[in-house]
């Protein structure tokens, strides 16, 4: 299933709405996972405050640091632009590499269950393998693109 490729005005060829559809959903994903920990902070404070026995100056600090953490990215991202070149320079063999880590994770799972845990479903293993096909699936549509 192919992008319908089209043309402006001035003949730049530019995708089809379902390119943009898929475009604004990756962005509404991401939207909602960079807010996902402010949110966190906010409908944890009560809990965290009483846990941690912090006064609410401290939690509003502590709050400041994980907004600034993600936030920080953005005003790194020129001194980041470097490592970000290298990654996509190599960005097949850190797929071969991720690929080993499953693969290796994997068989440290089945080994670890030989023993005491031999039933139940191997979670650490799905979820390896799940953010694996999540890597080759961004580094697929980026050279799509």
């Amino acid at each position: 299933m192919g992008t319908k490729m089209t043309a402006m005005a001035d003949g730049t060829p530019t995708r089809g709405r379902h390119y943009e559809i898929w475009v604004l959903l990756l962005l509404t994903l991401a939207n909602g996972v960079v807010a996902f920990d402010r949110l966190t902070v906010a409908y944890l404070a009560p809990y965290i405050v009483a846990d941690l026995a912090l006064s609410n100056a401290q939690l509003g600090l502590l709050a400041a640091a994980l907004s600034g953490a993600t936030s920080g990215i953005a005003v790194f991202a020129g001194f980041l632009e470097p490592f970000h070149e290298l990654l996509h320079r190599h960005e097949i063999w850190i797929l071969i590499v991720s690929a080993a880590l499953v693969v290796a994770g994997g068989a440290l799972e089945a080994l670890a269950r030989r023993g005491v845990h031999t039933h139940g479903f191997p979670w650490l293993f799905l979820v390896s393998v799940f953010s694996f096909l999540i890597n080759v699936a961004i580094v697929v549509a980026h050279r799509a693109v």
